[in-house]
């Protein structure tokens, strides 16, 4: 990985998103019905329906934009329902996989510390797990299985951790820039209310845009790295 350039991977990236609209609207669309599920759980009384509802949402939404993406990358063009079809069960499975030990973990400085930053403890545990989703998801799509994914991303991440370290920065902004927002807006100390929808997609846009363009590198590595391989074993 050392010998790749991030900046011809990340301008590949931009210009395949640029070149499809399909990708921009997906991602527009569901950033403007996640946000206003966000709304209306805040303003209802059955918030916990559409808290439920935004969350699934978001859940079988994310694998589908990476499968589109990595088709593109793969030049293939499928389906919305072929791509659910090949990727959201594996999917599935690895999420399950990867933050069951995930919640357990960031649960244990709560229960334990209660009142000595136990619930800090908790996001940084699971910030840690979502930087560790960065290398381990483009595994499954680039394999096309869930089986070793896991492994696999760790095992890339460790051998390769000073070369990713822009990579992992930029996630680790990504993820800050939600957990502020959302203890901004719970405290309210953001931009009146009447912007607040606004603001809210536009910072869900912004930070989908830099996770898939982050997928995207990922994958393109994995390709020249694959590539390398194929022409060393000839020679």
């Amino acid at each position: 990985m050392a010998d790749l350039d991030l900046k011809d991977l990340f301008l590949t990236a931009t210009t395949i998103i640029g070149k499809n609209r399909m990708v921009i609207w997906y991602i527009g669309g569901i950033s403007i019905c996640n946000s206003g599920l966000s709304l209306l759980a805040e303003e209802s009384p059955f918030s916990g329906f559409f808290t439920t509802a935004a969350l699934i949402l978001s859940t079988i939404a994310t694998p589908v934009i990476y499968g589109i993406c990595f088709e593109l990358l793969e030049n293939r063009y499928s389906s919305i329902t072929a791509i659910m079809r090949n990727y959201l069960p594996g999917y599935f499975w690895l999420l399950l996989l990867m933050y069951m030990p995930a919640g357990f973990f960031a649960a244990i400085p709560m229960m334990v510390l209660p009142e000595q930053g136990g619930q800090g403890y908790f996001y940084i545990i699971l910030i840690s797990f979502a930087l560790l989703y960065l290398y381990v998801i483009p595994f499954y799509f680039f394999r096309g299985t869930y089986r070793r994914a896991l492994t696999d991303g760790v095992t890339f991440l460790l051998t390769n951790l000073t070369a990713s370290t822009p990579l992992l920065l930029t996630a680790l902004l990504a993820e800050s820039a939600i957990l502020i927002f959302q203890y901004m807006k719970e405290r309210h100390i953001i931009i009146t209310p009447e912007i607040l929808p606004v603001f809210d997609v536009v910072v869900y846009i912004l930070v989908s845009f830099t996770d898939l363009i982050l997928f995207m590198i990922m994958i393109l590595i994995l390709k020249n790295q694959n590539q390398s391989e194929s022409r060393r074993d000839v020679f």
